[in-house]
């Protein structure tokens, strides 16, 4: 009897992991949109920033949007995904605001993809600064864009 109470035991534990283990598709989004801007950061730990630089962060701009520069930036969005012109990647973010890059408009709509994504909750977000005027005084909105994680970004 003891043995069956831990068979099902185990049974039961294995079956909780893998649901707690897998992605609900009920919470993954898909969006159509464009990628529009770049930028690389300062990472923060403790409020303190660290001397490490977050990965490249790209901009996107929903299709049909009523935002004009972005809705949502990502960290894990493949490098080698386009092939940017080199120009667009550089500096590592705009001096002027210390928010993104954006694309020239003329490039805004080129880039263009189709992807599913999640919202990143607030205890898992990268944390960063984008220069010194982002430290000092946020001049450049980040608080109105989410962050999110992308899942199968394809051309569109």
């Amino acid at each position: 009897m003891k043995a069956f109470h831990l068979k099902i035991s185990i049974t039961f534990l294995f079956f909780v992991l893998i649901g707690v283990g897998c992605e609900k598709e009920e919470d993954l989004a898909m969006a159509e949109g464009y990628v529009v801007g770049s930028f690389v950061a300062d990472v923060i730990r403790e409020g303190q920033v660290t001397g490490e630089k977050t990965g490249r962060g790209y901009c996107i701009l929903l299709k049909g949007s009523k935002n004009k520069s972005m809705d949502f930036y990502t960290f894990n969005f493949p490098d080698d995904f386009f092939q940017f012109q080199e120009e667009l990647l550089i500096p590592e973010y705009n001096g002027n605001n210390c928010g993104p890059n954006f694309f020239p408009d003329s490039l805004k709509y080129i880039y263009k993809i189709k992807f599913s994504y999640q919202l990143v909750e607030e205890l898992n977000k990268v944390q960063f600064v984008t220069g010194a005027c982002t430290a000092l005084y946020p001049t450049f909105a980040w608080d109105d864009f989410k962050q999110v994680i992308l899942f199968e970004p394809t051309v569109n």
